[in-house]
């Protein structure tokens, strides 16, 4: 069984700039409202509070952005170098056995071309990823702790997606982005599949899907609560991704 490897690398410092942008754009932000993109931010990057009109696009944001950034790779370049050693340490650990049990959970055989997963460290405030390159993005002032929590929150969706691929196929240029009930699913599934014992007993961090899909109330019970029960009662991880895609589809205007 194929396991890919977990390689951790600095940001690309352009592709650093141009999420800042997008996620103190306005007008991204009016669209997306599934996390405080803006906010997020602008406790990262407090001087440019302010400054982000609604009337720029997205170049003009760009010569605010692009100096503030510039700044940061100067001034925490060691520090992001540091958390880069760190996080790739602490993979190099549990890798393989965790991406084992996760492929087994999923009941998976992993793709042989795609023989790398890789994480990115720079200085973001939300962390995106791309599941058909297994590319994600983190930032280097978190702490180990919710670096790892994170980074295998992401790992895990690339297996879902795989699966998800396995099943059904997926013949659409670019990944499932809000609001596609394969994102929605991707998310939702973080809680039943992470909490496993044969994930938590080799990375002991707790995993909560997205606050709002605990507070939304879908026939008296969270909708969260829902896709575990689905876990729960599958009869197989067909059964479960399969049923939760319905539940979801059928009721994203209570999710959005």
């Amino acid at each position: 069984m194929l396991i890919p490897k977990i390689v951790v690398e600095k940001m690309d410092q352009e592709l650093n700039t141009r999420l800042i942008c997008k996620y103190v754009n306005p007008e991204f932000n009016r669209k997306n409202k599934s996390r405080p993109f803006a906010e997020r931010t602008y406790l990262l990057y407090p001087e440019l509070r302010g400054k982000i009109q609604d009337s720029m696009d997205n170049e003009e944001i760009y010569k605010f952005v692009k100096p503030s950034v510039e700044q940061v790779f100067i001034e925490k370049e060691l520090d992001i170098d540091r958390k880069i050693g760190q996080l790739q340490d602490s993979f190099d650990i549990i890798q393989k056995e965790l991406i084992a049990n996760l492929l087994n959970t999923f009941e998976l055989k992993w793709p042989e071309e795609y023989k790398r997963i890789t994480c990115y460290i720079g200085c973001i405030s939300s962390f995106p990823r791309n599941v058909m390159t297994k590319e994600f993005f983190v930032s280097y002032e978190k702490d180990m702790e919710i670096l790892m929590m994170a980074s295998i929150h992401e790992i895990n969706h690339f297996i879902l997606f795989e699966k998800w691929k396995q099943m059904h196929g997926y013949h659409k240029e670019t990944e499932p982005l809000y609001p596609d009930t394969l994102w929605f699913l991707e998310e939702m599934a973080v809680d039943p599949t992470l909490n496993l014992p044969c994930i938590q007993n080799i990375a002991p961090f707790p995993q909560k899907a997205y606050e709002q899909f605990y507070e939304r109330m879908i026939d008296g019970i969270s909708a969260e609560n829902h896709i575990i029960n689905i876990f729960i009662n599958r009869t197989s991880i067909e059964d479960f991704l399969n049923t939760s895609y319905d539940f979801i589809d059928k009721n994203k205007s209570i999710l959005l």
